[in-house]
């Protein structure tokens, strides 16, 4: 309170204020995250998994996250199994776990959709479709739901292909409509034999496809450069197109690899183009003409 009363009577006008209730803040302690392997297991106390709070993320759907996740490996791990890590690529999850052991916290962690490079694949609708594998493998799901969900899968597939078969993709597209939650279309055209969660999904598949098959050649574009590496003296906050974010971040963390830039939390496809580009340009700028051709085809193609 004493503190507080310093503060608001230090503000002109304030000199004299009451302050009738204080405010106040709940504080409490954190592992940091970068001790953590992927499973959830801490580095150097195998058979303990943390999950929740305790590692820097605040909100219920981020700690149930880490939870599952935990769970799976501690009982893998007292069964003496392979561990189960989610990669980037398989679900939200696995970006979470990702920026906090790869990164760490500054502040308390939420998951934001913006933090996935493949937002476009990580979709409500194909959850069931993309984790049945995995699910089945490590016991969550019986085969009898797990066989009900790969009839489904392969119902979406017959019915995006008639669908596609049947119409010009932009006329198929102005037949299905822009609201996604309008699939009263889907039904009638697939002869209601899709529930409302598959016709979602035929809807995505064929509303998406040209995003999502961009967003696949960016990402074959990035893999192909993931040990790219990137000058020390670029100064990333001098790069047009990229948000104050991004450029406060690379300067924080100063990425030497293009691999290790695309770790970091937030950044999209979009942006390491960006970045890929400016190396590209620095190096046209920097390499003597003697060496150019040797490094045309690893910097320029």
């Amino acid at each position: 309170l004493d503190v507080q009363k310093q503060y608001i009577r230090s503000i002109v006008g304030f000199e004299n204020a009451i302050i009738v209730r204080p405010g106040y803040a709940v504080e409490y302690d954190f592992v940091l995250p970068n001790q953590l392997a992927h499973t959830m297991q801490v580095k150097k106390i195998p058979g303990l998994y943390l999950a929740g709070q305790i590692n820097g993320t605040t909100g219920y759907e981020e700690a149930a996250g880490q939870g599952i996740i935990a769970g799976i490996n501690a009982h893998l791990y007292t069964h003496g199994k392979d561990p189960y890590i989610m990669s980037r690529q398989e679900g939200y999850i696995g970006v979470m776990i990702d920026d906090l052991v790869t990164l760490g916290v500054d502040e308390p962690y939420r998951m934001f959709t913006s933090r996935a490079e493949r937002r476009l694949t990580l979709r409500q609708d194909n959850v069931f479709y993309r984790l049945a594998d995995t699910s089945r493998k490590l016991g969550l799901i019986s085969q009898e739901l797990y066989q009900q969900i790969q009839d489904e899968q392969a119902l979406v597939e017959q019915s995006v292909t008639r669908l596609k078969k049947g119409s010009a993709n932009d006329d198929l597209l102005k037949l299905l409509g822009r609201d996604e939650t309008n699939i009263t279309r889907i039904h009638e055209l697939t002869n209601h034999q899709l529930n409302n969660r598959a016709a979602l999904a035929v809807w995505a598949q064929i509303r998406y496809e040209p995003y999502l098959k961009r967003d696949q050649r960016e990402m074959e574009k990035a893999e192909k450069m993931q040990e790219l590496e990137i000058p020390l003296s670029m100064d990333f906050k001098s790069l047009p197109g990229l948000s104050k974010e991004l450029q406060e971040k690379l300067s924080k963390y100063k990425p030497r690899t293009i691999a290790q830039a695309a770790l970091i939390s937030g950044m999209t496809p979009a942006a390491i183009a960006i970045l890929i580009f400016k190396i590209k340009e620095h190096h046209r700028a920097h390499i003597p003409q003697n060496e150019a051709s040797l490094a045309k085809e690893y910097y320029y193609e």
